[in-house]
């Protein structure tokens, strides 16, 4: 879009340049140093353009992730008419939801950190609501404070999802350390309308976590300190499980679009324990929401060390590329059969069809969900201390475990 559109004069201010104005302001080189990164590198990336009677000439666009992703200016009116089309050809071929990726990034103003600022919440709320005009539902994807978060879910409830990054942390530090506290804590707070994960095509998102991990009974300098420290020991931990491959993959020493994220698979995380896997999932299948699982989670992939360093690119650890023997043997592993009759189990119980949730904590490494829907049920029993969990659940009026 970019080649074929920034040649033509009419479509010149479509794409953020570095001289372009925002409410009659361009950004100074103190403000520029203001912007919220999600990488290092340079702000802006210079391009070669032949434009109309101009001719050749050099451009610093706006590159917030990648000198090859430039910014739109999501105020002209031939972004909005393009993402106005784009809307109307995805709902006239039946899609029903969308993602709307790094959506916090999509405004810019000097004086703010370009990150969240007001602007962004009302774009990603009325472009969700023009979405479910059309009956199709957004996925916000953010990853960043989770009291940002939870701003964003609420003023687009009625339209959109939102990402719970903030379980797969949580769900980690809890199994470390035997600790059920922090989760329970959230399933407090947290959004109802989301897609739950353990993995996705990113890392594991540190940031999201951050304040959470503090036992919150603490006066608050006490918390955040025990916050940072839980957050380090996390980072730590997940280095040591996958034998330092995570710490390669991850921050500054790979080419990294988010530096707040650890690469890794999930297993690896856990250091390919079975249970530890099993319980995991467990725990996000019974947290209300879409469950999301990644194709190398569903394979309990392990870190691909070749693939990193042959693209240099941290995040291809968690995505390695299978063969159809890989998938084949993958199937027969028996936490792979596990996993998927989980899966089963939660896409056809009825009683996850119900809105009645409720959960518990039994003692500090214990967590209790329970789903109701008329006269069935699905009840969890996770123990992060041993590592292990049951589940009830009715099947025509008779009781189950497993």
């Amino acid at each position: 879009m970019f080649l074929k559109k920034v040649k033509n004069l009419k479509y010149w201010d479509s794409f953020l340049r570095k001289d372009s104005r925002f409410d009659g302001n361009v950004f100074t080189p103190q403000e520029i140093e203001k912007v919220y990164r999600p990488r290092d590198g340079l702000l802006f990336s210079k391009k070669t353009i032949r434009k109309e009677l101009k001719g050749v000439r050099e451009v610093d666009f706006w590159t917030t992730f990648t000198p090859d992703q430039i910014d739109v200016n999501i105020s002209d009116k031939h972004i909005e008419k393009y993402f106005d089309d784009t809307l109307e050809k995805l709902a006239q071929n039946g899609v029903s939801q969308i993602r709307l990726d790094v959506a916090g990034y999509i405004s810019k103003k000097p004086g703010t950190d370009c990150f969240l600022i007001p602007e962004a919440y009302q774009y990603i709320e009325e472009f969700s609501k023009k979405a479910k005009v059309k009956d199709i539902d957004v996925l916000v994807e953010l990853h960043y404070h989770h009291e940002k978060i939870l701003d964003v879910a609420e003023r687009v409830k009625n339209y959109a999802y939102v990402y719970d990054f903030q379980l797969p942390p949580l769900i980690l530090d809890g199994i470390f350390r035997g600790d059920a506290q922090n989760i329970e804590n959230w399933l407090k707070i947290r959004p109802e309308k989301t897609y739950t994960v353990l993995d996705t095509h990113d890392g594991i998102g540190i940031i999201d976590s951050e304040d959470l991990l503090g036992n919150q009974s603490l006066p608050e300098e006490k918390k955040k300190e025990q916050d940072i420290t839980r957050r380090e020991q996390l980072i730590r931990k997940i280095h040591e499980n996958t034998k330092g491959n995570s710490e390669k993959a991850s921050g500054g020493n790979a080419n990294n679009l988010d530096l707040y994220q650890v690469n890794t698979t999930f297993y690896d995380a856990l250091g390919r324990d079975d249970g530890a896997y099993l319980l995991a999932r467990a725990i996000q299948f019974f947290t209300p929401g879409i469950p999301q699982v990644y194709y190398t989670g569903l394979l309990t992939g392990e870190n691909d060390v070749d693939i990193l360093r042959y693209t240099q690119e941290g995040r291809d650890v968690n995505r390695h590329w299978y063969s159809k023997k890989e998938i084949s043997q993958a199937l027969e592993k028996q936490v792979v059969k596990d996993q998927l009759e989980l899966i089963e189990f939660r896409n056809n119980h009825p009683a996850f069809d119900g809105s009645v949730f409720n959960y518990s904590l039994i003692d500090n490494h214990t967590l209790k969900f329970n789903w109701t829907n008329r006269e069935h049920h699905a009840i969890l029993i996770a123990d992060l201390k041993k590592k292990n969990y049951k589940i009830e659940y009715s099947n025509d009026g008779k009781k189950y475990n497993v």
